[in-house]
């Protein structure tokens, strides 16, 4: 995932999240990229978090094949966000329960009232009940997808896709930060040596960084650094 502040006032939340494939599908990696207006405001993690799952669960029922068109303008689009499905946002919703009750709580409180409106759920199956109770720091979320009843039911394929995705989210999200560090390679001369590994180490950690990863948990952030000698 990477967040891109486009050169325009405000991005439609229909045309938000640009959602693709990296590598053949039987890997399950997404790339998705989130873009924003400068007028725009960045949402919350929790409401980020769930927007995102979101997004790539649309575009596993859609099956890759939403529209790709977009209205930005063309000056702003790259080459690869091109090969990229636009996703709209709204059309699945994902429900989130502590599993306290497990699934005989789900289906009291949710199940009548959803089937009676046709709309489906897809969840990961259900764990096996345990002659003890689990202690609350295991307490994993249960995870539920919601498909409006316009919707055809998926295949086998997106439906066993989709409870991968929810196996994943109750296994809880984690951001890898990447940041990228340059030395001058060994023989550069010294005027090179000192613009590369001093001034512009210097403009490097004295600029401001992306505000997005004030935003982003601590607790499940990881940082990876990478050193380029030129």
């Amino acid at each position: 995932m990477c967040i891109k502040n486009v050169p325009i006032p405000h991005v439609s939340p229909n045309e938000r999240f640009l959602v693709g494939r990296i590598g053949p599908k039987e890997y399950r990696i997404y790339r998705c990229i989130v873009r924003y207006g400068y007028h725009d405001v960045q949402m919350d993690d929790q409401e980020f978090e769930k927007d995102l799952v979101c997004s790539v669960a649309e575009f596993i029922r859609s099956g890759g094949g939403a529209s790709k068109a977009n209205g930005l303008t063309p000056g702003v689009v790259d080459r690869d966000e091109e090969r990229m499905t636009v996703v709209a946002s709204g059309r699945m919703r994902m429900l989130e329960d502590e599993g306290l009750g497990g699934a005989a709580a789900s289906e009291s409180t949710v199940g009548p009232s959803r089937a009676a409106r046709g709309e489906r759920e897809i969840q990961s199956p259900s764990p096996s009940p345990t002659p003890t109770p689990a202690p609350a720091t295991g307490v994993r979320k249960r995870v539920r997808f919601v498909l409006p009843a316009s919707t055809p039911r998926p295949n086998a394929g997106v439906e066993e896709e989709l409870r991968e995705l929810t196996d994943a989210r109750e296994a809880g999200m984690a951001f890898i930060l990447g940041h990228c560090y340059v030395k001058a390679k060994t023989g550069s001369s010294f005027l090179r040596r000192l613009v590369i590994n001093f001034g512009y180490d210097f403009l490097r950690r004295n600029s401001r960084g992306p505000n997005y990863a004030v935003t982003v948990p601590h607790a499940s952030t990881l940082e990876v650094g990478m050193i380029y000698y030129v």
